[in-house]
């Protein structure tokens, strides 16, 4: 899912208001113009309510809806009888637009700001180094990313075509334990510009070394400056 923006509620609102205006500005009676007139002013009048109301909705409502930064969404479809995965975002209210079982989801994280993110696992199966983390994704629609990077110890480069850019993938210490494992994520955001804008969806999945599935997920990632 594409991250929500503002423009296109306001487009919306003009779209329906613009077709209620035509509709009015046809109908006649003796008065002719004069009620067009009316129906005109009544009609800006309630396009600016509604602009206004937008305005002041976007101010009060999650940061997901205004902010531009990176966008990120995510669905667990696959794990182990009586295993369990969950992110958990700090100041979730203020970033995320969803919850579920897995955690906070459908998450916007603004440029230049702190961004604490934990993960909880309990897969039933311990991790080391010769276990995979491996992605099969499409960025931007059209160009195909797929990689493999070791689970946990030393950090993974993906390099994402189509604008060429290297991105450093930081995993977890080893080994990761099967049972109530925590990592925390505690990172700023660069500025815009920093990073390119690109629109990135796909599967990940962590495979143990003798090719057995542990756990997949499908993940959106939105960057926008």
């Amino acid at each position: 899912m594409i991250a929500f923006r503002q423009p296109l509620l306001l487009l919306s609102i003009l779209l329906i208001t613009s077709f209620h205006g035509s509709t009015s500005s046809n109908l006649r009676n003796n008065n002719g113009e004069e009620k067009n007139s009316v129906k005109k002013s009544s009609w800006v009048s309630s396009f600016s309510h509604q602009i206004s109301e937008a305005k002041e909705k976007a101010s009060s409502s999650a940061g997901w809806f205004d902010w531009h930064g990176i966008y990120f969404s995510r669905e667990v479809t696959n794990l182990p009888d009586g295993a369990s995965l969950s992110i958990e975002v700090t100041d979730s209210s203020k970033y995320c637009k969803s919850h579920d079982e897995n955690g906070d989801d459908k998450c916007t994280f603004p440029w230049d700001k702190s961004v604490v993110i934990t993960l909880h696992s309990s897969l039933g199966v311990d991790l080391d180094s010769d276990d995979m983390l491996t992605g099969k994704l499409t960025v931007d629609k059209f160009a195909h990313l797929n990689f493999e990077c070791n689970i946990c110890g030393d950090p993974c480069t993906i390099t994402i075509p189509k604008v060429n850019y290297d991105l450093s993938l930081t995993v977890p210490p080893c080994p990761i334990k099967g049972d109530n494992f925590v990592y925390k994520i505690d990172k700023t955001l660069p500025t815009p510009g920093l990073l390119p804008p690109v629109y990135t969806d796909g599967v990940f999945k962590i495979v143990k070394k003798d090719g057995t599935q542990v756990a997949e997920a499908k993940v959106v990632v939105d960057v926008e400056k």
